[in-house]
This record gives structure tokens, C-alpha cells and sequence, in this order.
């Protein structure tokens, strides 16, 4: 099993990573097919909780007030167990496949000599960023408190 613990050094790369935008990567430099199939996954996310209705999930009080100023019925518990199993199933099929990818890709490689490897470290930085806000997004659906400041 792989060690949580960083080196300072490390360390000063994910710091120095996390500021740079998803947007200004090239994401073209993941070269592991699970990299693609995770990015797979989180673009699915969004689409999920829009079509089975689980963005109310976590906050029934929030939706019920908005439910009664535009008077909308309140959703029907079979609605309901969709949207829960699709929350959670989407939830375990993505912390299956990040931890199948962490366990063989080392994600923090750095190089004094090719940019390149510098520029997949990034890419590869943000795309774990990603599945972290990921997940904690689906586990709070489902009313799961996951502590995502943690420190290594």
C-alpha cells in the first residue's frame, strides 16, 4: 500500500499546483487510460444528479421551502430511492476506480529536466482535487459528513 506521507518538497509542489485552473491544464498529458476514465466519470456527475433529481437530497429543508412557494408536490419516496441509489452507486463506482488508478499511477513525479512530466504531475494533482470535491459532493447528498480538510 502506497504512503499518505508527502516530502516537504512534495508538498511544495501540490501547493504551488493547486493554484493553477483546471482550465489553464492540458489535460491532453495524461497518457493512462484510468486518467481518462476517471475525467469520464466526473463529467457524468453533474448529468446523474440533474436527471434523477438528487440535488434535494441533502437539503430537505431547502427544498421544501421551495417547493412551497412554487407549489410543487413533495417528491414520492420511490423518486426518492432512485435518486439514493443512483447517488450511491455513482459514489462507490468512482472511489472503486480512483482507488484502482492511485494504487498504480504515481501521481506526484516530478523532473529537474522535462517539463512534461512536470505538466502530467499538475494535470494529475487536479484531477485527484477533482474526485476529492467529487465524492465529498455525492457523500453530502447522501447526508455523509467526509472530512475533506485532512492533513498527511
Amino acid at each position: 500500500m502506497r504512503s499518505a506521507h508527502l516530502s516537504f518538497c512534495n508538498r511544495s509542489v501540490v501547493d504551488k499546483i493547486q493554484m493553477h485552473s483546471p482550465a489553464a491544464v492540458d489535460w491532453s498529458v495524461l497518457d493512462e487510460h484510468l486518467e481518462w476514465a476517471l475525467l469520464l466519470r466526473i463529467a457524468e456527475y453533474e448529468d446523474m444528479v440533474l436527471e434523477t433529481g438528487a440535488g434535494t437530497l441533502a437539503t430537505p429543508k431547502r427544498a421544501s421551502r421551495e417547493r412551497d412557494a412554487d407549489h410543487q408536490e413533495e417528491p414520492r419516496s420511490s423518486e426518492v430511492s432512485v435518486a439514493l441509489h443512483a447517488v450511491t452507486n455513482y459514489v462507490v463506482r468512482l472511489a472503486t476506480l480512483f482507488s484502482k488508478y492511485y494504487g498504480q499511477v504515481k501521481v506526484l513525479k516530478v523532473s529537474l529536466h522535462d517539463p512534461r512530466i512536470n505538466m502530467r504531475t499538475a494535470a494529475r494533482v487536479l484531477l485527484v482535487r477533482a474526485v476529492e470535491k467529487i465524492l465529498g459532493s455525492g457523500l453530502a447528498l447522501l447526508g455523509v459528513h467526509a472530512p475533506l480538510d485532512w492533513k498527511m
